[in-house]
């Protein structure tokens, strides 16, 4: 059953499951339509989670705040559907997926300031990349601990870094947007000094970045007040360049972008479009479009 975790402003986290339930109101679609519910709470009683998950709640702490960002751990040797959460308040914390719920393994101060972004790494399972609005671009390896992380940049960014993304197509490979309008590539291969390939002026702050999934070259980016970008990236990473862009409305604060997916992979090109699909949001008119990318 497909599953979608949300990041609310009272500071909880909220996993739904989508379900088909019949109405009255079907709007032409035979009296049935999908609906999201709640399945599960963010944090599981240690009690109910067992004494593994019981010992990890036992030494960690709820996070304050809003909870802004969330990311899923997709790579492989996770012991099951891991959440990375950040919060106004500048911590993170991981959950663990229990028959009980999501049981809290870890609460940490990774910020001095909000903490706007937190994502999983598509083959690290320890790594948790976060992004500040203090600049700081971090890493942080489970293995380790939390009180220090592994590597930081805080001279890169000329301002808050507001998401973090971990290429699913190439190791040691992650993107940065941030509000100073760019989108930075990175190469962590060297973990306790990772170098800065390359990097692109979006002509707004870089709210959040997704890579293709099945494209290594290509990215999407939601660039607030400047609409939303399509974005090639060279085989060696260094050269970025806008393939295109999309705007809702002059404006509109566009803030969430992602690729269309049909069954796991990017929705297919239909008879009326040109290319693939990106699926797009924006804050205050509160609208979704989708787009046709022309790739």
């Amino acid at each position: 059953m497909p599953t979608l975790a949300a990041a609310l402003a009272d500071g909880s986290v909220r996993v739904l499951a989508l379900g088909s339930s019949s109405s009255e109101e079907g709007g032409g679609l035979g009296g049935s339509c999908d609906s999201w519910e709640a399945v599960e709470a963010a944090v599981a009683a240690a009690s109910a989670a067992g004494p593994a998950a019981a010992a990890a709640l036992a030494s960690s702490e709820d996070a304050e705040g809003m909870a802004v960002s969330l990311d899923y751990s997709r790579c492989q040797g996770c012991q099951g559907d891991q959440l990375a959460v950040s919060y106004s308040s500048g911590q993170l914390q991981l959950f663990q997926a229990t028959p009980a719920g999501m049981a809290s393994l870890a609460t940490w101060q990774a910020h001095q300031l909000e903490a706007w972004a937190a994502a999983t790494d598509h083959w690290h399972p320890s790594l948790v990349h976060s992004g500040g609005d203090d600049c700081a671009y971090r890493l942080w390896d489970s293995r380790r601990g939390f009180a220090a992380p592994v590597w930081q940049s805080c001279r890169a960014h000329g301002a808050g870094v507001c998401c973090a993304a971990s290429s699913p197509h190439r190791e040691h490979i992650a993107c940065t947007g941030s509000y100073d309008d760019r989108l930075r590539v990175w190469d962590l291969r060297a973990p306790h000094k990772p170098v800065q390939l390359g990097e692109v002026n979006c002509g707004g702050g870089v709210w959040r970045a997704k890579w293709h999934p099945t494209d290594p070259s290509l990215l999407l980016a939601a660039c607030m007040y400047n609409g939303f970008a399509l974005l090639r990236l060279d085989a060696p990473g260094r050269q970025l360049e806008v393939l295109s862009a999309y705007e809702h409305a002059p404006g509109s604060l566009s803030y969430g972008v992602d690729w269309c997916r049909a069954g796991g992979a990017v929705a297919a090109r239909t008879s009326s479009s040109r290319g693939t699909l990106a699926a797009t949001a924006s804050f205050y008119d509160r609208q979704v479009h989708l787009w046709d990318t022309g790739v």
